[in-house]
């Protein structure tokens, strides 16, 4: 049971209320960072103002996506130098910088704004979080479920903000929106977060976690090959959900529709996943996973009606988030809690490959073949391969070490 739902002895109520606290900063962080996911309501209206191709605005993402990848990369060893509050109230300010650089009209300003230091600082602050969520309170599925799901709600809700503000007024009103969202959450964590410093351990690394380590285990390449092909069905579905609705005859509501319930489904299927990986093994999470977005995209590959090819991209969302929220529980399981981030990191370099090249790849497919039923049955195979990776894994144990 996740630690603010407990109820707990006097003694210990100095103790859980930091742990709650710490919990609940973390979240806060991970809802504002989750505006990264909302890029694509800015594309248009960037191009517009700046007068810049979709290619040079789309290769701001891509650098923010390398960017973040990497910079998971730095968090541990980050972390064990500096307390979880200056990593928190550090990763909030540099949001805000690079938001507020970004606002400033010019290709550059958004390059380095947007896509190295707001891509530094959703790195920092996603394996902040992650590490608070394995190794503070209960230390299970759902509370990681809930944080890696405030992540991806966090845009969902923004998204329509930002476009309405982008709209109305302009790229520059709705980056210095986020600054200044992000300089609250800033302030949030020194007054919530420096308090409960005491339960929060620092990370561990050493060999076990490292490159060399991880590169001889099976374990490992077992989970990033199944977290890249994961992640590539995952952000096509989503990035592509309203075109592939389109490409199968479906009107105005339905592309709408369509998008919005492949954004729904991932905070569903993370919030969902983490409670299941409490109550099965992680790895028949990670399975059913994989299963589900083989059979959601097989099916849209199909050609199916706009109705139910919505409802496939809502499943190919919910596995998405499912498998979002099982990757970094399986860290913890098969590693330990106070690994979690350093072992995580590593396996996140998958979703920045799947990044990069599985939406390109998409539109490039689709630019070639007029349709989206190759590059469809390309990712459930993908899936199926998950799948059988995941198969192949040990039994982990039901709760972190």
């Amino acid at each position: 049971m996740p630690i603010w739902k407990r109820k707990l002895p006097s003694s210990g109520r100095v103790t859980a209320d930091r742990a709650r606290g710490a919990l609940w900063a973390a979240g806060l962080l991970m809802a504002a960072l989750g505006t990264f996911h909302a890029w694509s309501v800015l594309v248009q209206p960037l191009q517009d103002e700046l007068h810049a191709s979709r290619s040079t605005v789309s290769a701001v993402y891509a650098l923010a996506t390398v960017v973040f990848a990497a910079s998971m990369l730095l968090e541990p060893a980050v972390h064990r130098r500096v307390p979880a509050v200056v990593l928190g109230t550090g990763s909030a300010l540099l949001a805000t910088a690079g938001l507020a650089l970004a606002a400033i009209p010019s290709e550059a300003a958004v390059f380095a704004g947007y896509g190295v230091l707001f891509g530094v600082a959703n790195g920092l602050g996603y394996g902040l979080a992650v590490h608070v969520a394995s190794t503070v309170g209960s230390r299970s599925g759902a509370t990681a479920g809930v944080m890696v799901a405030a992540y991806a709600l966090g845009g969902t809700i923004v998204a329509p903000l930002l476009s309405l503000a982008a709209r109305d007024a302009s790229v520059a009103a709705a980056f210095l929106g986020l600054a200044a969202v992000m300089a609250v959450v800033a302030a949030v964590q020194v007054a919530v977060l420096g308090p409960a410093e005491a339960v929060i351990p620092r990370p561990h690394g050493g060999r076990a976690a490292g490159w060399a380590a991880l590169g001889r285990d099976r374990v490992f390449w077992l989970l990033w090959l199944g977290f890249l092909v994961g992640s590539a069905a995952g952000l096509v579905a989503i990035g592509h959900g309203a075109a592939i609705v389109a490409s199968l005859g479906g009107g105005a509501g339905a592309l709408t529709l369509g998008a919005s319930l492949a954004a729904a489904g991932n905070g569903v299927g993370r919030l969902g996943g983490g409670r299941l990986a409490d109550r099965l093994s992680v790895r028949e999470v990670l399975v059913a996973g994989s299963a589900l977005a083989a059979v959601a995209l097989f099916g849209l590959a199909a050609g199916p009606g706009p109705a139910v090819a919505v409802a496939a991209l809502a499943v190919s969302g919910i596995a998405y988030g499912a498998l979002a929220v099982a990757y970094p529980v399986a860290s913890a399981r098969y590693y330990g809690a106070e690994r979690t981030t350093a072992v995580f990191a590593r396996i996140f370099t998958a979703w920045g490959v799947a990044g990069v090249t599985a939406p390109v790849t998409a539109g490039a497919l689709f630019d070639s073949t007029g349709g989206y039923g190759t590059i469809l049955v390309i990712l459930g195979a993908g899936s199926v391969l998950g799948a059988v990776a995941s198969l192949a894994l040990p039994a982990p144990p039901r709760r972190a070490g």
